[in-house]
């Protein structure tokens, strides 16, 4: 205790020694913060948008509901090809039809991964097989707003870089779909949309306007926008040709005239 209290003591002169320095000191300081204070730093501008996305998905879920949609398929070789679409909700027909998808449109992310997701002009993608996403819940994050819990699953036509299609084939393709459908079970409710729509034509869509569709050289007028609509027509079944003429874009098939696809 005794050298304990003689070090606080001598200690403690010191300090009484120092204490002019300190209020120096601390009076230096205090000018430097009141000058600081009378000529304050401009405000730095921040320039974030952001918006929540109710639309953003679980890749997991979504993902096993690819590779079972995919299963219900006919085997390989087959007329048609699975596509997810963007559920759009700001953009009209027109506009989704002829949506040039920008850098990360579509992304999957997760604790660790990334993955920028390849989309098609009109908002068409399929998701990639990303096992760790799977395994971290990751999501898939959309640019554009789309509808809540919800993507668009559509089937896009095979064709050749002629751009031509025998009727009796757009006939099998249509038959093909209906196969599918047939296959899908009734109690599956995600694909509830799927299996009970109608397979009625095609839908064809051009890059850009003046593209047109003709059954053996005869135009048909069912087109809006960029699009042009076909009904399957039984009577023709056993001959005659589809010519796709202009830069064709898209074509797929199910119901016909019917929006929010």
């Amino acid at each position: 205790m005794i050298n304990l209290l003689l070090k606080e003591t001598a200690a403690s002169s010191r300090f009484k020694r120092s204490l002019p320095i300190f209020i120096a000191i601390a009076s230096l300081i205090g000018a430097q913060i009141a000058c600081a204070q009378e000529t304050p730093e401009p405000e730095r501008v921040i320039n974030v948008k952001a918006r929540k996305n109710p639309g953003d998905l679980d890749y997991r879920f979504f993902f096993k509901g690819q590779q079972e949609a995919l299963s219900y398929m006919a085997p390989e070789p087959r007329l048609l090809d699975f596509l997810f679409r963007i559920s759009f909700v700001e953009l009209s027909e027109n506009a989704r039809d002829s949506y040039v998808p920008p850098p990360h449109a579509v992304t999957v992310v997760s604790e660790s991964v990334e993955e920028e997701v390849p989309v098609r002009r009109g908002g068409y993608f399929v998701l990639p097989d990303l096992p760790k996403a799977y395994e971290e819940d990751g999501t898939i994050m959309f640019k554009e707003q789309s509808k809540r819990r919800s993507i668009n699953v559509l089937y896009q036509l095979r064709l050749g870089p002629e751009q031509r299609l025998s009727y009796a084939d757009f006939g099998k393709a249509l038959a093909e779909f209906k196969a599918m459908q047939k296959r899908i079970p009734i109690y599956k409710l995600k694909f509830v949309h799927v299996k009970f729509a109608k397979a009625e034509g095609l839908r064809a869509c051009f890059r850009e306007p003046g593209g047109t569709v003709t059954v053996d050289g005869g135009p048909i007028a069912a087109t809006t926008g960029l699009c042009t609509e076909l009904t399957f027509d039984p009577a023709r079944a056993s001959g005659g040709e589809i010519v796709f003429d202009g830069p064709l874009d898209i074509v797929l098939v199910g119901e016909v005239g019917k929006e929010g696809r």
